[in-house]
């Protein structure tokens, strides 16, 4: 599995959890793509650094045209630039992001048959929205007649600190309003709104969530599995911050004011300081819910990291650069994000990345650990 993978964004928060898995699964020479390059990257050996703006398309694609791989984990993430993609375009090397951002998503399609004249394969979206969501979907589905709807609940982890990029992404979405499908029909909604308690898997257990911003899942959980409501919502264990920010979020609503994402600096050392007494767990879970004999049913299936719960968003981008490396990837332009790997395979790669799942069938009140054979898997 030897290769030479650039890392657009690897010093960052989500960046260096990729290159750790990246170090641990693959024997790939990896190059390290940064504005300002992190010096306790670079070993000499296997890692090494560049100096990369992803807005210098032309520095860009010198990078990618001697990888075999460029994987973006760059932000913001929110009206996420096209180089990369492009970069790899001219190239003719396979990409990997872990972008949630609709407009992203959007744009990424349009080059579809640019993609597929350049022979190279795009896994776009790969992170829990909507790659994620769209995996777990995909494997309840046969419990169901019909789905209708895919609801999912994030608990992040505190302790270690993320970047201003996710914190202006974050602050961006603050109040502002978007619409998302909700009981077949377009409803209008704001980000930080709507709280909900949630029971988590231990050692997380209630947390408060609420909806978070414009993603991309929005348009392709529909499309691929005709429900009528997707919902994403997220929470950190401090009560108290999540209730400030719906606060924020219902101040942008009524008034318009202020731009929430200005404050992106004293939010994110608000977000340090609480940081110290904060979790190094996360987790996310997915519920599922579908007709069965015209009977409304709904599944729930957690992923959760006793440590390192940063890692999540990362993990699918991990497993899918390992396959594209060893062969077993083989599909030319963008990768159907439900079924490129197997349900099976699916929850091995992600036990064998130190992940735990549960889950919690219609006919059950507890979060019992994950059984394959009642899925079929094995």
């Amino acid at each position: 599995m030897a290769g030479r993978v650039l890392v657009i964004g690897g010093g960052g928060f989500y960046g260096r959890y990729l290159i750790n898995d990246l170090l641990q699964h693959t024997e790939a020479h990896i190059t390290v793509a940064s504005r300002k390059p992190p010096s306790d990257m670079a070993d000499g050996k296997r890692v090494h650094t560049a100096v990369c703006d992803l807005n210098d398309l032309a520095t860009v694609q010198k990078l990618a045209a001697g990888c075999d791989i460029v994987a973006h984990c760059a932000g913001p993430f929110h009206y996420l630039p096209l180089n990369p993609l492009k970069a790899a375009i001219q190239a003719g090397t396979h990409f990997v992001d872990i972008s949630e951002d609709r407009a992203f998503a959007r744009e990424a399609q349009k080059l579809a048959p640019e993609i597929q004249a350049a022979g190279m394969t795009v896994c776009s979206g790969f992170s829990v929205a909507p790659a994620m969501e769209a995996l777990f979907a995909e494997m309840l589905r046969p419990c169901f007649d019909r789905l209708t709807a895919v609801r999912t609940f994030a608990a992040p982890d505190t302790r270690k600190h993320r970047g201003a990029a996710m914190f202006h992404t974050m602050l961006f979405g603050v109040g502002r309003p978007f619409r998302q499908p909700r009981g077949g029909d377009l409803a209008q909604v704001a980000g930080w709104t709507e709280p909900e308690w949630v029971e988590f898997p231990p050692p997380i257990g209630k947390r408060l969530t609420y909806l978070v911003l414009e993603m991309a899942d929005l348009d392709y959980l529909p499309t691929l599995f005709g429900v009528e409501t997707v919902e994403f919502k997220a929470g950190t264990e401090h009560v108290v911050l999540n209730r400030m920010l719906g606060l924020a979020a219902t101040i942008r609503q009524k008034t318009g004011y202020p731009a929430w994402e200005n404050f992106t600096v004293f939010v994110q050392a608000l977000s340090w300081l609480a940081g110290r007494v904060g979790k190094d767990e996360g987790g996310v879970f997915f519920e599922v819910s579908g007709l069965v004999d015209k009977t409304l049913q709904t599944h729930r299936v957690a992923l959760m990291a006793k440590q390192d719960g940063g890692l999540i968003p990362s993990v699918l981008a991990g497993i899918a650069i390992e396959m594209l490396l060893n062969g077993r990837l083989p599909h030319t332009g963008i990768v159907p994000i439900h079924t490129w790997i197997s349900p099976g395979d699916l929850v091995n790669q992600l036990e064998r990345r130190g992940l735990s799942l549960y889950w919690k069938h219609h006919d059950t009140m507890q979060w019992q650990p994950f059984d394959k054979t009642r899925l079929l898997l094995t």
